[in-house]
Protein backbone atom coordinates (compact mmCIF):
# COMPACT_ATOMS: atom_id res chain seq x y z
CA UNK A 1 0.00 0.00 0.00
CA UNK A 2 1.99 3.49 -1.21
CA UNK A 3 2.20 5.24 2.31
CA UNK A 4 1.32 9.38 2.65
CA UNK A 5 3.02 11.62 0.31
CA UNK A 6 3.85 8.76 -2.08
CA UNK A 7 2.81 9.90 -5.90
CA UNK A 8 2.67 7.50 -8.84
CA UNK A 9 1.93 8.97 -12.44
CA UNK A 10 -0.42 7.10 -14.75
CA UNK A 11 -1.29 8.31 -18.10
CA UNK A 12 -1.79 12.19 -18.25
CA UNK A 13 -2.38 12.28 -14.73
CA UNK A 14 -0.14 12.73 -11.30
CA UNK A 15 -1.86 10.91 -8.04
CA UNK A 16 -0.77 11.91 -4.57
CA UNK A 17 -1.34 9.86 -1.31
CA UNK A 18 -2.76 12.99 0.79
CA UNK A 19 -3.78 10.59 3.92
CA UNK A 20 -3.48 7.20 5.10
CA UNK A 21 -3.06 4.95 7.61
CA UNK A 22 -1.91 1.62 7.74
CA UNK A 23 -4.69 -0.05 6.52
CA UNK A 24 -6.16 2.02 3.90
CA UNK A 25 -6.10 5.31 1.85
CA UNK A 26 -8.43 8.06 2.90
CA UNK A 27 -7.60 11.06 0.29
CA UNK A 28 -5.82 10.88 -2.93
CA UNK A 29 -5.32 14.30 -5.01
CA UNK A 30 -5.14 14.31 -8.43
CA UNK A 31 -3.47 16.70 -11.01
CA UNK A 32 -2.93 16.70 -14.58
CA UNK A 33 0.91 15.42 -15.49
CA UNK A 34 2.64 18.49 -16.85
CA UNK A 35 3.78 17.71 -20.28
CA UNK A 36 5.81 19.40 -22.58
CA UNK A 37 4.66 20.34 -25.75
CA UNK A 38 7.76 21.00 -27.43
Amino acid sequence: LPRRGETLQFGNFVFRVVNADRRRIDTVQVQRAITDST
